[in-house]
């Protein structure tokens, strides 16, 4: 819910100042009223939007706040979970507090309380992208809030795999071999692959001189080296 809600307040104004999951437990750590006062004394902050859900009375606290006068910024708010009417019996809604109650505790009572409070409720989710578009074109003609200049994000780099493929660019070499080559479909010693090595039976000796000599070296030579090569 706070992603979605993120999303929807990042798409129609300058973006969030700071956003606060309360959850949904019998006993939070904090109230919406809380942090909805708090805001009201942050300077950056112009306007407040407010998602809650059926179940609990956390969302009277905050009536109680507009109704004393204590919020003097906008306050936008909508409380989900007006599908439980649908359903015949109580409805929960994946954790404690949000469970449908008694009347009081439905979002229907809470959206007109708030409503009746002075925030300004639109008449279903889907239209609070459209109430908190309209808030917050109204403080911009108001003069309250100076819209950010919208700034062309940089290219994202390309990615160093699809790069190399194409030829832009290439990885820098960790290591340097002049010996053996393993670029192909098969091994070489010096240029030699690795089935001539073994189709024309190459001993110790000639394999030895292609990895230290870089060359096929003189049969004679190559018989030396075995020679010397069983007296290790």
């Amino acid at each position: 819910m706070s992603n979605e809600m993120y999303s929807t307040i990042a798409r129609v104004t300058d973006g969030i100042y700071e956003g606060i999951a309360i959850g949904g437990d019998v006993f939070p750590g904090s109230t919406l009223s809380d942090h909805i006062l708090r805001f009201n004394n942050i300077p950056q902050v112009k306007m407040m939007v407010v998602l809650g859900e059926l179940g609990g009375k956390d969302e009277y606290s905050l009536v109680e706040a507009l109704k004393q006068g204590k919020v003097e910024k906008p306050v936008v708010a909508w409380v989900s979970g007006t599908c439980a009417r649908l359903f015949k019996s109580e409805v929960q809604f994946g954790h404690a507090g949000a469970k449908s109650g008694g009347e009081l505790e439905s979002a229907q009572a809470k959206n007109q309380a708030l409503r009746e409070a002075g925030a300004v409720v639109p008449t279903s989710y889907e239209a609070l992208e459209s109430a908190i578009k309209e808030v917050f074109d109204k403080l911009v003609e108001e003069g309250k809030i100076s819209p950010v200049t919208e700034i062309t994000p940089p290219p994202i780099p390309e990615d160093l795999k699809t790069a190399i493929k194409s030829g832009k660019v290439r990885a820098p070499t960790h290591i340097i071999s002049t010996i053996s080559d393993d670029r192909g479909d098969e091994p070489c010693y010096a240029g030699v692959p690795m089935s001539t090595i073994i189709e024309q039976g190459y001993g110790v000796g000639d394999v030895i001189s292609l990895l230290w000599f870089k060359r096929s070296l003189p049969r004679y030579c190559t018989q030396f080296i075995e020679v010397c090569y069983g007296h290790i």
